[in-house]
């Protein structure tokens, strides 16, 4: 739908939307469409750290879409968390999957209220914590799973605490 909307928005063919705008904007070298957008994108880890570093500062996009983006749109919104079961309020933003105080969740304890992102069945993740100024993403080799439940939280601590004395600095 949302494919949809931004060609009605802009009076561009969504794929030539995307290549345009997105994929020559960030560099993205390895990105490869199939299929739906909401599902259909595969790419290295290289491209989706480009995509991570633009939501930690962007430059393609106005602040204010962003922060809308990245924003709770429905406080209160109670919901299912894959794999970490019911949250209340389960706070999503547009398109992104925002922490709050989410507990458990797949980012990690000392992930920031503020940190978004989103993990998918095919077992990766990517996250922005604008309080900490870090992103980090993961690929996975296998489909989303209790190993994941048990791993990436640790995983997101250890690489918040690896980078918490460089003063927010975007990588």
């Amino acid at each position: 739908m949302l494919a949809a909307h931004l060609e009605d928005a802009t009076g561009y063919d969504y794929d030539d939307w995307m290549e345009q705008t997105v994929v020559q904007g960030l560099d993205l070298v390895d990105l490869e469409v199939a299929g739906s957008p909401a599902a259909g994108y595969r790419g290295s880890i290289r491209d989706l750290l480009a995509v991570g570093r633009e939501l930690l500062a962007p430059t393609l996009i106005p602040e204010e879409l962003w922060r809308e983006a990245t924003g709770v749109q429905f406080p209160g919104l109670a919901g299912i968390l894959p794999g970490y079961g019911r949250q209340k309020p389960n706070d999503w933003g547009l398109g992104f999957e925002i922490r709050g105080q989410k507990d458990p969740h797949w980012t990690g304890a000392n992930s920031s209220p503020q940190t978004f992102g989103h993990f998918g069945q095919a077992g990766s993740f990517l996250w922005v914590d604008p309080a900490a100024g870090l992103t980090a993403a993961f690929l996975g080799e296998k489909p989303f799973g209790p190993d994941h439940v048990k791993i990436w939280p640790g995983l997101t601590d250890a690489i918040l605490e690896r980078f918490a004395d460089r003063g927010g600095t975007v990588r």
